[in-house]
């Protein structure tokens, strides 16, 4: 085991919570976001928890840069931890518009610089 290995392990313990809970979160935060930014929606299309782990359980990998997802807790900004992504920018995150790829890749696409994603 490699020494990022292993300090990724420690944080992971230190910053331990599960997959449902983060997610939970951050269906939380992008819903404050879609509201603040005017993007309506049915909340029926909304995605949820179980979407979030059904497409991770389909593919624990990112859609992008084939990165191995992390679905705990760890670091701030660790560019492996899913992220959820909008396909159209302009829709809120709804199941048909989004998908699972890391927080780096995400990052990356928001500036649309696809080119600097790594695959």
């Amino acid at each position: 085991m490699s020494n990022l290995d292993i300090k990724k392990m420690k944080n992971a313990i230190r910053y331990k919570s599960s997959l449902e809970n983060i997610s939970k979160y951050k269906i939380f935060e992008y819903r404050r976001r879609d509201k603040n930014k005017g993007r309506d929606y049915n909340i029926d299309d909304y995605i949820t928890v179980e979407w979030i782990k059904e497409k991770i359980k389909e593919n624990p990998q990112c859609s992008l840069c084939k990165c191995e997802l992390l679905l705990c807790r760890y670091p701030k900004n660790d560019g492996q931890q899913f992220s959820v992504q909008r396909i159209n920018n302009k829709l809120a995150h709804i199941k048909k518009n989004c998908c699972i790829i890391c927080w780096k890749c995400n990052h990356i696409a928001k500036r649309g610089k696809y080119d600097k994603i790594k695959k």
